[in-house]
């Protein structure tokens, strides 16, 4: 998964360089004021959805904040299919994890469209604080010839473990792991109407919390974390003015 997105991004950023590069027409550009979107990501170790709102500061550079929901899975997770379960179950997994975050963050203009079907090009970072939740997995455990509910334990073997049991019966003792995040990635905007944004970004984020999380048993569990993601954006942009001409950008 991380080989792709690096690829993909390598790819995507050649390419849009190259077709959004080269002299503007001298007219005017329409300056827009506020925008609001939403985003579904993929990480190399989880997923995320998130919503953003941005203000322009001027032609080229936006304020940023944006709201998250992530989880977060270990490098080491494998899922299992138990012969008459419906859900599947990672082996040695104690923990669900996810993650909320809030940040602010900066968004520059490095090439703008030359017209309405070509490509934007923009640098984004985000910087704000993460909490972190774990909330304990209870599985359906076959033992002494009767089947019982009990979180993981070290002496559960693959072939004892029945079926993982849903997300409430350890939600009564999730804790909680704050910690920060910081976000560096390149939006490129494709979208064709001027009001509209469609946008699809890439590059990652790095987050640490206060305590390891406790994800997997009996492996290494880390506190600090490099995630490589790619972005798709959907959202509203707001009129705010007019800015005469590119001299002024």
């Amino acid at each position: 998964m991380k080989k792709i997105l690096i690829t993909f991004t390598l790819l995507f950023f050649g390419i849009t360089v190259a077709f959004s590069q080269g002299e503007l027409p001298e007219k005017s550009e329409i300056y827009y004021k506020d925008e609001k979107s939403y985003g579904v990501r993929l990480n190399t170790n989880g997923w995320s959805f998130n919503y953003r709102q941005g203000t322009f500061v001027n032609l080229k550079q936006k304020r940023l904040r944006e709201f998250e929901f992530n989880t977060l899975r270990h490098i080491k997770e494998t899922k299992r299919f138990p012969g008459e379960s419906f859900r599947r179950y990672v082996y040695g997994k104690t923990n669900y994890c996810f993650d909320i975050r809030a940040g602010i963050g900066r968004q520059r203009r490095m090439y703008r469209k030359n017209d309405k079907g070509s490509v934007e090009i923009r640098l984004i970072t985000f910087f704000g604080p993460s909490l972190g939740f774990l909330i304990p997995i209870y599985y359906e455990v076959y033992e002494n010839n009767t089947t019982i509910t009990e979180k993981y334990q070290p002496n559960h073997q693959p072939g004892t473990i029945f079926d993982r049991m849903p997300l409430y019966y350890g939600i009564l003792e999730t804790k909680l792991n704050p910690g920060l995040y910081y976000k560096l990635g390149i939006s490129f905007e494709h979208g064709k109407y001027e009001k509209q944004l469609n946008a699809v970004e890439v590059g990652f984020t790095a987050f640490a919390y206060l305590r390891k999380m406790e994800i997997m048993a009996e492996t290494n569990n880390n506190r600090f974390f490099v995630s490589f993601f790619i972005n798709y954006r959907i959202g509203r942009v707001f009129h705010g003015g007019h800015h005469k001409s590119r001299n002024e950008d």
